[in-house]
Parts: structure tokens; C-alpha cells; sequence
């Protein structure tokens, strides 16, 4: 019986056909998003300065995208930097009406500032 055209004939075949796969994928993510991530991760280790800088770095490879936007108000929202979050907030629901995220993260931000909560 003969494989399907295409189809890898040998172990090692298969394997080379993986890697390429593998190696295909990580061609296709972003400068953003690995930026994004890099700042997610700094932001876990406590590295709130370099944290700040990458996730911003971010949002000017790509200003419309919501995913960089909401990560970076998210990150001034954690530090009680709510007046840097508000425009980021107000941006996210200018450029995504209908996301529900961006409405609920500029109602908190608003609510927040007008308690008095942080600045």
C-alpha cells in the first residue's frame, strides 16, 4: 500500500515535517505580540518600569490593536494609574463599540476615579 501524496514515508520524514510546522508558526507572530508578551512577563516578575516600556512599545507598532491597548491599561489600572488608563479605555471603545471589555475597563476606570479610589 503506497501513502497518500504528501504524506511523510519515514520517521524522520515526519519528523522534519513538524519542525518545519513548528518553525512555520513562530514566523507568523507579531513584533506586537511579542512585545505584549515580553511586557506581560515583566509585569509578572515585578519589572513594572521595563514592563510599562514594552507594553507601550506595543501599542505604537500597532495603536488600533485592542489586544495591545487593553493590556497596557490593564498595566496602568494594576499600578492605580488610572488617569494614564482613561484614554487608552476611551480608545479601545472609540475604535470596538461593540466589545464588552473595553465598555466594562472605562466604567470601572470612571467609577474608580470618581470615588477617588486612586489617581
Amino acid at each position: 500500500m503506497r501513502p497518500k501524496k504528501g504524506t511523510p514515508t519515514s520517521r524522520r520524514e515526519a519528523t522534519a515535517s513538524r519542525q518545519d510546522a513548528a518553525a512555520s508558526r513562530q514566523k507568523t507572530v507579531s513584533p506586537g505580540v511579542q512585545t505584549t508578551n515580553l511586557g506581560l512577563a515583566l509585569q509578572h516578575l515585578g519589572r513594572l518600569t521595563e514592563a510599562e516600556t514594552a507594553l507601550q512599545r506595543a501599542v505604537d507598532l500597532d495603536p488600533s490593536s485592542f489586544d495591545f491597548m487593553y493590556a497596557l491599561a490593564d498595566h496602568y489600572v494594576k499600578r492605580g494609574e488610572l488617569r494614564k488608563a482613561l484614554p487608552l479605555a476611551e480608545r479601545i471603545v472609540s475604535a470596538n463599540p461593540e466589545n464588552t471589555l473595553g465598555r466594562d475597563l472605562k466604567k470601572h476606570i470612571e467609577e474608580a476615579l470618581r470615588s477617588g479610589i486612586r489617581n
